[in-house]
């Protein structure tokens, strides 16, 4: 299955695609939420243009789709679109760790990777299988990190209620 593989480069370095597939994507959703045809604004157009498309194709699909169910005029206008600015610098943001005074480099790093497998366990309601997956490492080589930074689950099944952090105790 695996004989040619085919990679598109993404979709920030393939601008003539944006509006393409914008349009590609609201005709589709239109259909589907029986609206009617629209098109999409001049301004909403070059919004879209200027995005960095850091989710590529999906994140321009569920952009469109939003952009339809909240604009009430027959185009797209920019104030259906998303203040993508506001997205990326809250996303740099989240991305970036802060040094703690007083910490060691290890206890910043045990801390990032604790609070990381903590957010992917409860995003997938605990289920070790599907976080392990998502952060693609084994199941056991998961358990182990787990057990290495305190984090343990109620129970030894797949699917555990709750996780504790291993800072219990601690103000």
């Amino acid at each position: 299955m695996n004989v040619v593989q085919f990679r598109l480069p993404p979709l920030r370095d393939r601008h003539q695609d944006v509006l393409v597939l914008a349009e590609h994507f609201l005709k589709h959703f239109g259909q589907n939420m029986k609206k009617p045809a629209r098109k999409i604004a001049r301004a909403a157009q070059q919004k879209l243009l200027s995005h960095h498309w850091p989710g590529n194709v999906r994140e321009l699909r569920n952009v469109i789709e939003r952009a339809l169910i909240l604009e009430t005029t027959n185009e797209i206008q920019p104030g259906s679109l998303p203040d993508f600015e506001l997205e990326t610098g809250l996303r740099k943001a989240a991305a970036a760790p802060r040094a703690v005074a007083g910490q060691t480099l290890d206890e910043m790093m045990s801390n990032f990777e604790r609070e990381l497998i903590t957010g992917v366990l409860e995003q997938n309601h605990f289920s070790l299988t599907r976080t392990a997956e998502q952060l693609k490492i084994s199941r056991h080589a998961l358990r182990y990190r787990m057990q290495r930074l305190n984090i343990s689950t109620e129970t030894d099944g797949d699917e555990e209620p709750a996780p504790s952090t291993g800072k219990e105790g601690q103000p």
